[in-house]
């Protein structure tokens, strides 16, 4: 009754395990899992057989006697421990396999799904193994453009010595973080990236895997930042110097003025008509300065607001130089100074008639004013090569030495200076024409020697 009892217990023992292998197997370990059920069940069904054989009567007294009856089992035993142990073996094996490729594929999902470029190259020589998808949009290199090569053979560093950087830290410390680079993409543009790398192990050979963030737009921003807060220093400085100037430029013709006023004022009755005359035409002359200086302190003033208004149009440049040269013959004449024009009748520009008209109109006047008795004055114009005109104005006045010349357009020094007839300067002037000139698309500068005298040039569109 014993031996019934156990043989039926070991027969229950393997149909539950192979109920349970089935009960819990996962699909990565389904054809072990198979085959480690049917040696249970068959074990079990060897156990069951000898119970029921037990339970018809069969003799068990003497369990070594050789019948096949007591053969039977052992031999079970025998060819099914074999069994189990490769069976498990094998699901074991399956196992770890199956979780290698589980990590594998989670490595690979994380590897390609990331928004980042990411490439594994060998250690030694930057020969590529692998990228991903992040690293061909960013790059614009494909698999096969990478295969068989290294990063420096396609030219991927802007800077080589940056991947030594790289490998040096590797080496010394396994890793590298947050290295800030500039490299090459396919199309020849350049982008800018922050990398990590570290080192890995791939058949024993030390590799390294990198992550590279685009970080060119947030350059970009922190770059216009940058720009926007040198603009906003320099209208800061420009309003502290405009304030000056203002100060400055408006004290000494005022202080004229009054005194001009006063002598009239206190002396009146004693001066003769001669005196009064000369009094009169200095207060015009002081009153015609005040005038040009506020207008060129309210002529900058608007354009730094925005406020003037630009309307550019195709026009023939001669009319507008002549109507400029008109408005000074007379004070060139007066100095004795000969005022030429060459300009082709059929030069055409692209500009603002108001704005042209001003610049030619104060460059003239500057060139008469700083050009002693007998001098010349030439205006001219021609059309370039790229699609402008270059225009200038050539006198052979005092003209300039190298510091006043190289300090001429900036607004933070003093370039006012007395003409050759003590006519004053006009302060904002020249820095007004040239905010007009840059405005209208152009660029004005100058040549000037001191002795000799000075050619000023400008430049504006010929077509829209």
């Amino acid at each position: 009754m014993l031996f019934k009892q156990q043989t039926l217990f070991i027969s229950l023992i393997s149909f539950l395990t192979a109920w349970n292998i089935q009960k819990y197997k996962t699909r990565n370990i389904s054809l072990t899992a198979n085959f480690n059920t049917v040696v249970f069940v068959v074990h079990g069904g060897v156990f069951l057989y000898r119970a029921i054989g037990i339970g018809s009567g069969m003799p068990v007294s003497e369990v070594f006697s050789p019948t096949f009856f007591n053969f039977f089992p052992y031999l079970d035993a025998l060819i099914m421990s074999l069994m189990w142990t490769f069976g498990f073996i094998m699901m074991l094996n399956q196992r770890l396999n199956s979780e290698i490729l589980e990590s594998k594929e989670h490595f690979e999902l994380i590897f390609n799904t990331s928004p980042d470029a990411a490439i594994i190259s060998r250690l030694s020589d930057g020969m590529f193994v692998d990228c991903n998808e992040g690293f061909t949009k960013i790059t614009g290199y494909s698999k096969a453009d990478i295969a068989d090569n290294t990063t420096v053979s396609i030219n991927l560093w802007n800077n080589p010595e940056d991947r030594l950087l790289v490998v040096d830290s590797i080496i010394e410390k396994g890793y590298f973080e947050n290295l800030e680079t500039v490299f090459i993409k396919k199309d020849g543009t350049l982008l800018t990236g922050l990398v990590s790398a570290k080192k890995i192990m791939i058949r024993g050979i030390p590799h390294l895997i990198s992550v590279t963030r685009d970080i060119t737009g947030r350059k970009r921003a922190e770059e216009e930042i940058k720009r926007k807060n040198e603009e906003l220093h320099n209208l800061n400085a420009e309003k502290d110097k405009f304030f000056s100037i203002i100060a400055h430029d408006l004290r000494s013709p005022f202080h004229g003025f009054l005194g001009l006023t006063t002598l009239l004022a206190e002396d009146l009755p004693t001066l003769t008509a001669t005196e009064i005359h000369k009094i009169a035409l200095a207060l015009k002359k002081s009153a015609t300065n005040l005038f040009s200086l506020l207008e060129n302190l309210l002529n900058w003033s608007s354009m730094k607001q925005g406020l003037v208004h630009f309307d550019p149009q195709r026009m023939p440049l001669l009319p507008l130089a002549h109507e400029s040269i008109t408005l000074m013959m007379e004070q060139a004449r007066l100095k004795g100074i000969e005022l030429n024009c060459i300009i082709p009748e059929n030069l055409q520009i692209y500009a603002d008639s108001n704005a042209i008209q001003t610049v030619f109109r104060n460059l003239v006047s500057n060139a008469v004013k700083y050009t002693d008795k007998g001098g010349v004055i030439t205006v001219m114009a021609k059309n370039t090569a790229e699609n402008m005109v270059e225009a200038a104005v050539k006198d052979t006045g005092i003209g300039m030495n190298k510091e006043l010349s190289d300090h001429l357009f900036q607004l933070d020094y003093n370039t006012n200076r007395k003409g050759t007839n003590g006519e004053p300067s006009r302060g904002l002037g020249l820095i007004l024409y040239k905010d007009l000139i840059e405005k209208s698309g152009g660029q004005i500068w100058q040549e000037s020697e001191e002795g000799v005298g000075s050619v000023f040039y400008f430049t504006v569109p010929s077509h829209p």
